[in-house]
């Protein structure tokens, strides 16, 4: 399955930029038993951020290699019957910050425009990726905070 962009942002909403691997998957370490290794069959989703996701557009940035890409955006269409308007995988093999960092150079921005104030919230992981969006001025939480906003129903900052 291959999913294309859906075109200039439509809403006043953020686009979400979703980190997959500890983020949206919520069985990571008993999937992914060794490092680097990926049991897409294996895994499952925090069904629990689905709404949130269905009322945004989402851009899936990964670190995942790009050979993953059709069968990790079969398994997650399969499982919770939805899928992002954008899928970013790895075909450099370079770490996180670094990958995502290119992406949204290279294919995010120009797609969904430059980073401005509430243009983009990011959902991730790790601190450095973290660290690195927060660099473009784009406002980066893990999903623990996005889970406490949640059920306080109150805004991220």
């Amino acid at each position: 399955m291959q999913l294309a962009a859906r075109g200039p942002l439509t809403s006043e909403k953020p686009v979400i930029l979703l980190d997959l691997n500890s983020t949206f998957v919520e069985n990571t370490r008993e999937a992914h038993r060794l490092p680097y290794t990926y049991n897409v069959a294996a895994e499952r989703y925090r069904m629990w951020m689905l709404p949130f996701l269905r009322a945004h557009e989402v851009v899936l940035i990964t670190v995942r290699p790009e050979r993953l890409k059709g069968s990790t955006l079969d398994r997650i269409e399969a499982l919770c019957g939805w899928g992002p308007a954008m899928a970013c995988f790895n075909p450099w093999r370079l770490a996180a910050p670094a990958c995502k960092a290119r992406h949204l150079v290279e294919t995010v921005f120009p797609c969904f425009g430059q980073a401005e104030p509430g243009r983009y919230l990011a959902l991730e992981s790790n601190a450095q990726t973290r660290a690195m969006y927060a660099g473009y001025g784009i406002l980066a939480v893990t999903q623990q905070k996005l889970a406490k906003s949640q059920m306080a129903d109150r805004e991220l900052d």
